[in-house]
């Protein structure tokens, strides 16, 4: 199951505020109403996308600034919803993975977060990074590249991002989520 949620609207006059998800509109009407009926059993595997990330440690953008609308509007949606496996973002001109992240801790029964926004851009690539590292952020490259997720069954699914740098074609990380064959 795949879910597209749309981080601007125009009622947004300002990052600073996420009023196209705030409770109450009908897109956050419908993604909780979305989520609340997937059945883990016939779609064990839950993907939400969208444009703008919230779990990143990349300073070239303000996460805490510019991610914090998103995160308040929709992370307790996600994570309460208990059916949410990954959720991917772009816009950061990097690469990112995290932990099973909430509230910028790892814990088991949370999504997984990439941030994948390194398709090629004429700014160039987003750098730098918080050092030291954050504990959740379990890997992370200033690079081009792509990400390609392999759903293999309903107990695996496997993650790669291809670093294409310098014209080159290679894995620089890969994980699988793995789950128990009951729901």
């Amino acid at each position: 199951h795949i879910v597209m949620v749309a981080g601007y609207c125009t009622e947004m006059k300002s990052v600073d505020t996420q009023p196209c998800l705030a409770e109450g509109p009908p897109e956050y009407n419908w993604l909780v109403n979305d989520l609340a009926n997937v059945n883990k059993t016939l779609t064990p595997w839950v993907f939400v996308l969208f444009h703008q990330p919230y779990v990143n440690s990349n300073t070239h953008h303000s996460i805490p600034t510019e991610g914090r609308p998103m995160r308040n509007a929709i992370e307790d949606v996600l994570y309460n919803s208990g059916v949410v496996d990954l959720v991917l973002s772009g816009h950061v001109h990097a690469y990112e993975r995290s932990c099973k992240c909430y509230q910028y801790k790892c814990i088991d029964d949370a999504p997984y977060y990439i941030t994948v926004g390194d398709g090629g851009n004429a700014e160039g690539l987003a750098t730098p990074w918080f050092d030291p590292q954050l504990e959740w952020s379990l890997f992370r490259m200033a690079s081009y590249g792509h990400g390609e997720l392999i759903i293999q069954n309903k107990t695996h699914v496997l993650w790669q991002w291809h670093q294409n740098n310098d014209l080159s074609n290679e894995v620089a990380d890969e994980f699988y989520i793995i789950k128990d064959s009951t729901p």
